[in-house]
């Protein structure tokens, strides 16, 4: 791994003394600005740092701290570099640190979102060093490598290699349990999350539920009510097209990812009891998952937009599950699939926390 950390010296600033701080500063030149402690973790692996706290605590710190929109013109490699040196710091953990591995997953879907912005141009040379270090990393280590950056190394030095080893943001069926402080089979999955209770202590009260049975009606039909500055609604066929974007405006694709209208089915099932509402609702869940799976690198617009990441967690499916749960509609598959769901969720705003998108 030396000879690694060594090819990016270049790039590097020599390690500060003291650990990183809480907070990160305003100033951009300051040592620990978004750049400024991308360079000081590069430069604290060439010095020959060994897995400890000290390394550990520049990972919690670049994990933590990754954009800025007022900053990029003034740092535009942050993010490249910050996802350079958490892969790397997650792959030379390994097993030492639980967290380890969402260090180096989170690292390289960073990296590999800076190298999509970047056009993957091979002249770009601190861009084609940081691919190819993070990628060494990996197979030094013969451990698994985001999908992205082994497309990324095929388009930008023209050779087709072994996929056997990519990982991707997403979560399968088979290894969601592997991430559970009690694992269980996925069988088993299910049942488990059914029967808690939390996602009814969760949801908002009725007499903070919207309901309008009207939409809910058309909602059923594929009729769906667009409400992201502008109310509109729009006719789907027999599927929801969740990348549409109607008139050239992206607040169209917002509207139909923020998923208020699956929100309102549950409160037409609170207010009336018709259990055509739940099965509608456990439709249109499933149809996004399979109709708009999680991108490796970050979707400034799209189903994958952080504001949406984001609130549909935090506003549509608490009192989806909250109203919905017990219903035979939300059986076993669903809600086991929603878990993975929300993992994926998880994972994908804490790769791309902070700055543009909310």
């Amino acid at each position: 791994m030396n000879d690694i950390f060594q090819a990016l010296r270049p790039y590097a600033l020599d390690p500060l003394e003291e650990f990183p701080p809480e907070l990160l500063p305003l100033a951009p030149d300051d040592p620990w600005s978004l750049e400024g402690a991308a360079r000081r973790a590069l430069g604290l692996l060439a010095a020959g740092e060994q897995p400890g706290p000290r390394l550990y605590a520049y990972a919690d710190y670049l994990v933590t701290f990754i954009t800025a929109a007022d900053r990029w013109s003034i740092q535009p490699d942050a993010q490249l570099l910050n996802g350079t040196a958490l892969a790397l710091i997650g792959y030379f953990a390994g097993r030492a640190h639980p967290e380890a591995e969402l260090w180096r997953l989170t690292g390289c879907a960073r990296l590999a979102t800076a190298a999509h912005e970047r056009k993957a141009a091979l002249e770009d040379t601190m861009l084609a060093d940081c691919v190819l270090a993070v990628c060494r990393a990996a197979d030094e280590n013969g451990a698994p490598l985001l999908a992205d950056l082994i497309s990324l190394q095929e388009r930008m030095w023209g050779r087709l290699l072994d996929h056997s080893r990519a990982e991707r943001l997403h979560v399968s069926e088979n290894d969601y349990p592997s991430h559970m402080i009690q694992p269980v089979s996925p069988a088993q999955l299910g049942p488990l999350l059914r029967a808690r209770p939390w996602h009814k202590t969760a949801r908002d009260p009725d007499y903070l539920m919207e309901v309008d049975i009207d939409e809910a009606e058309g909602t059923c039909r594929n009729l769906i009510t667009l409400r992201a500055h502008m109310l509109i609604r729009h006719q789907f066929g027999s599927e929801i097209d969740w990348h549409l974007r109607l008139f050239d405006d992206k607040e169209s694709t917002v509207g139909i990812n923020g998923q208020r209208f699956i929100r309102n089915l549950a409160g037409a099932y609170m207010r009336t009891g018709d259990e055509k509402y739940a099965r509608h609702a456990a439709r249109l869940l499933w149809s996004f998952y399979n109709g708009a799976p999680l991108p490796n690198h970050k979707q400034y617009l799209g189903p994958w937009r952080t504001l949406e990441v984001g609130s549909r967690q935090w506003r549509v499916w608490v009192d989806v599950l909250g109203y919905l749960g017990d219903t035979p509609p939300f059986d076993d598959a669903l809600h086991a699939m929603l878990a993975r769901s929300r993992f994926e969720h998880m994972r994908y705003a804490l790769a791309y926390c902070g700055g543009p998108n909310n």
